[in-house]
């Protein structure tokens, strides 16, 4: 029963949603849907009545209502094809021609002539702010009929088409009232409902554009302490570098070429570490470019093939990767990044006869968790709320040469794939970081 109201659902949104494709603005595909909505109404309305009209043997009302029918496979077409405004006109036009010849074959009944009431509505839902001459032009032909046939209706027939008794009478007029009654419920039940998805489309686009407001505002903050924090960094070696070549220079002016060789190999690491920030700052910018793709991980396989170059890179170092048939949705681009920056950075900062980097995961009951575990050096309490921080190298050991960009990186990107990466636990055996995947991801 829920899967029948559900696809009955979804059928009828295409319905009232068809054309609305072509649509440059908002209130064209509400104009649009108003105008579906009205014209479904009519035409459910109409093929009811026609089995009224069948029983009781009101054959002239039945092939007048092909105009109806004949009207409805017009518009749907004209629409979809956008020309909206030739299916208003046809459509609300036929409406009254319709209205007309049935007043004419049964002598315009008073009943019969209310219905006028009802293109007079839709022609105030139907046509938009531009289209008002069309609205007052129905409004005045409808409101002169209506009053036209109300009060001489005896006059503009010199040929009586009422082929009807007294009694069967009573009974067209009861169909009519009924059916008029129908209409404006299921009419004003339409709209209602249009209106109401509409304001569940707004309250999520609202919040989604919090959502994205916010994340700009973090980003921006972000890139504003990258900033800073990479001009300061860049200055650091650049100022090493002119130094030593200004006393390399007093030597050579002075003839004293003692020092040189010790003052060159200090402006060519200088320069080196300069390369190393340019890079790694170009690394962090590229991640803002790579596209929201996700897509289907095997993350065991995924595992080996993004290690492989820190397996060549670090030949006395084992990286062991205990992550078992896992199968989730993710960025691919984003979660190689991460990859190598966390296995990277284990064996980097690790003074260990045999560094090692571990990873494993652990199923969570809405997001895997993947764990990297190293034997490095650790993290110390004063590091530890600043290990994510640009250009933060992790305590002072010689032999790492990173440029202290590689956490806020895989920060970075763990941020753009709606994941999380966080220090889960550190000590002088090593530390643990903890990357938490939601399982159903979808692009910020």
């Amino acid at each position: 029963m829920l899967f029948t109201r559900h696809t009955f659902k979804i059928r009828f949104l295409r319905v009232i949603n068809n054309g609305v494709l072509g649509c440059r603005t908002v209130a064209q595909k509400n104009t649009i849907q108003i105008l579906n909505a009205i014209s479904v109404s009519v035409h459910f309305l109409t093929l009811l009545v026609s089995l009224a009209y069948l029983i009781y043997g009101f054959y002239w009302m039945i092939l007048i209502n092909c105009i109806i029918f004949s009207i409805y496979f017009i518009n749907k077409k004209l629409v979809t094809k956008g020309y909206p405004l030739a299916a208003k006109l046809l459509g609300v036009q036929g409406i009254i021609a319709y209205l007309y010849l049935a007043g004419l074959f049964y002598s315009f009944p008073i009943t019969l002539t209310h219905y006028y009431t009802i293109p007079l509505i839709a022609c105030l839902f139907v046509f938009a702010g531009k289209e008002r001459y069309y609205t007052v032009f129905f409004i005045i032909q409808l409101i002169s009929l209506f009053f036209i046939q109300a009060l001489y209706s005896e006059q503009l027939l010199t040929v009586s088409f009422n082929v009807l008794s007294t009694e069967r009478r009573e009974l067209f007029d009861v169909i009519l009232l009924l059916t008029m009654a129908i209409f404006l419920f299921w009419l004003v039940f339409l709209i209602v409902l249009i209106v109401e998805i509409q304001e569940q489309k707004l309250k999520k686009l609202k919040t989604r554009l919090f959502l994205v407001k916010k994340s700009l505002k973090v980003q921006n903050h972000e890139l504003q302490m990258f900033g800073l924090a990479a001009t300061h960094s860049l200055k650091t070696p650049l100022f090493i570098i002119n130094s030593f070549l200004s006393k390399m220079e007093n030597n050579i002016a002075n003839g004293n070429l003692h020092n040189n060789d010790y003052y060159l190999q200090l402006v060519k690491e200088s320069n080196r570490l300069s390369e190393k920030y340019s890079n790694d700052l170009m690394s962090y910018l590229s991640v803002y470019n790579i596209a929201n793709q996700f897509e289907l991980i095997d993350l065991k396989s995924f595992v080996e093939a993004s290690v492989d170059l820190q397996k060549i890179s670090y030949k006395n170092s084992e990286i062991i990767n205990n992550v078992g048939g896992v199968f989730f949705i993710s960025n691919p681009a984003l979660l190689e990044i991460i990859l190598q920056n966390m296995v990277d950075n284990g064996l980097k900062y690790n003074v260990s006869p045999k560094p090692q980097v571990r990873i494993y995961a652990e199923s969570g009951e809405k997001s895997l968790s993947v764990f990297f575990k190293d034997n490095g050096i650790g993290i110390s309490s004063a590091y530890a709320g600043k290990i994510f921080d640009p250009f933060n190298r992790i305590n002072q050991i010689e032999t790492a040469s990173g440029s202290g960009l590689g956490l806020t990186i895989s920060k970075l990107a763990a941020f753009k794939m709606n994941a999380s990466l966080e220090l889960h636990h550190s000590s002088n055996g090593g530390s643990v970081f903890k990357l938490d995947l939601p399982y159903e991801n979808k692009p910020f």
